[in-house]
């Protein structure tokens, strides 16, 4: 539930907080270089591909768009108590993708340990 309300909804037994976003792109190499200049960060290099490390020890990563959606927000990282009890409760309501993501409304989210 969002809205003026949604701090009374919120469920901090479960996650802790959002750690990271994914944003895609057809050019995810000038998408970063946009973010890092904007942000006054330096953009790096991890394998296929770029990163901006955040102060509070988060990241933006910035992808290829492979899923068909075009450019923007295709994944984001929660940080939660236990992923293995997180993955059962997706996975009986099938919003469990092959990869581990969690699907929600068309975005994916990724559990880290919190």
């Amino acid at each position: 539930m969002g809205g003026p309300v949604w701090r009374e909804n919120a469920r901090t037994d479960v996650s802790t907080r959002i750690v990271g976003a994914e944003l895609q792109g057809e050019d995810p190499f000038a998408m970063a270089g946009r973010w890092g200049a904007v942000l006054g960060r330096q953009v790096e290099p991890v394998g296929e591909y770029w990163r901006i490390g955040l102060d509070d020890g988060g990241e933006l990563r910035f992808v290829k768009a492979d899923d068909g959606r075009g450019e923007g927000l295709g994944r984001f990282d929660v940080a939660v108590r236990d992923p293995m009890a997180v993955h059962a409760v997706a996975k009986a309501r099938g919003r469990l993708a092959p990869d581990g993501d969690i699907v929600l409304a068309g975005t994916r989210v990724r559990l880290v340990q919190a």
